[in-house]
């Protein structure tokens, strides 16, 4: 009578759990189906359902779209058409229209530059996006996420604009991970956006640097692959306190991590920065600190980098060094350290004596 009522319960319990699935799968909302040049402006889900070349980049302008692109890739459909501006212009015109990217993030030409409220909760993965000017381009949004996306391939006119993987402007406290960001003109870009996390990520082979950052604070970028860059690993320019831990930045054609005059306060720790230097374009090395005081552009100062492994890097491993003349960009030592340099393993520095321990 015991082992009954045990597998009667047992059956209920079963019966249950299989009525609470049902009711969930009958709830769920369907994702709904996305073409070229949609502009999804309603909360939801939506799918890629298979591949799409385009000539109008797909938009996202309301919070909570949840965008899956099923596996899928997104293909600009002409060259051409993402020149900036179009090579058919007698006169540069600054034409918007024809800057356009695969995916673009709460981006309208009628308010760009002006103030644009912010969206948030944003998703956008598993797929790629290829041949646009920008693979996806981000606007005043905080709080998405951005995952397992290939976004390679995205170039634009070389005497124009530098076409990026993803770009976000003026966006904080979204998180950027397990994507791939190859083969573009620049892999990552953030431009005045703060607090985000950068993770899992890999960016190679980028006709100029795998990560450029400018005017953002606070970011955290960590367990990353920048190498195999033709300039840098990881550009710093005019960016605060941000962390910089575990990632890889090897075999990048000039500098493994640079940062360019009034930087402060960043961490750069327990990174591999190794091999770089080989087409000795600028300031071939590992981790690079420069400035130009006597221009008026400050030394970067009060940064800390420590335990990072910086070995064979073509012409020095650890600089800290000042820009003495612009038109051949000639170097010198400063007078003085202005960051510590602490616990790394490295063979060669360049900087004030003071500098290495």
């Amino acid at each position: 009578m015991r082992d009954f009522k045990y597998f009667n319960n047992l059956r209920r319990i079963s019966c249950l759990t299989m009525l609470a699935w049902l009711a969930m799968t009958a709830n769920a909302s369907p994702s709904t189906p996305v073409s070229c040049g949609d502009n999804l402006s309603v909360p939801g889900k939506y799918v890629l359902e298979s591949d799409l070349t385009c000539d109008k980049p797909l938009k996202i302008n309301v919070s909570g779209v949840h965008l899956d692109l099923g596996g899928h890739t997104l293909s600009c459909s002409s060259p051409e058409l993402w020149q900036f501006p179009p090579a058919s212009a007698g006169t540069p015109t600054n034409d918007l229209n024809k800057w356009i990217s695969g995916i673009e993030v709460n981006f309208r030409l009628d308010t760009f530059g002006s103030s644009v409220p912010n969206i948030s909760n944003v998703q956008i993965s598993n797929g790629s996006v290829t041949n646009c000017h920008d693979g996806i381009f981000v606007y005043h949004t905080v709080n998405s996420k951005f995952s397992h996306m290939e976004l390679s391939g995205n170039l634009s006119d070389a005497d124009c604009c530098f076409a990026r993987g993803l770009e976000l402007l003026e966006s904080h406290d979204n998180h950027i991970v397990n994507n791939e960001m190859m083969r573009n003109v620049q892999g990552l870009a953030f431009f005045y956006s703060d607090n985000n996390q950068v993770a899992g990520n890999r960016m190679a082979e980028n006709l100029d640097v795998g990560m450029y950052i400018v005017g953002s604070v606070e970011n955290t970028f960590s367990g990353n692959r920048s190498n195999d860059n033709i300039w840098s690993g990881i550009w710093l320019e005019g960016s605060d306190a941000n962390k910089i831990i575990g990632n890889e930045m090897n075999r990048n054609g000039d500098t493994g991590i640079i940062l360019v005059v009034e930087n402060s306060d960043n961490v750069i720790r327990g990174n591999q920065v190794n091999d770089n230097g080989y087409l000795d374009i600028l300031f071939p090395g590992g981790i690079v600190l420069v400035g130009a005081p006597d221009f008026g552009l400050p030394m970067p100062a009060g940064n800390t980098i420590q335990a990072n492994v910086v070995r064979g890097n073509v012409q020095y491993d650890l600089v800290e060094t000042k820009i003495l003349e612009f038109e051949t960009f000639d170097y010198v030592t400063p007078v003085a350290c202005s960051n510590l340099w602490k616990s790394n393993q490295s063979t060669v520095e360049f900087g004030p004596a003071d500098c290495f321990d």
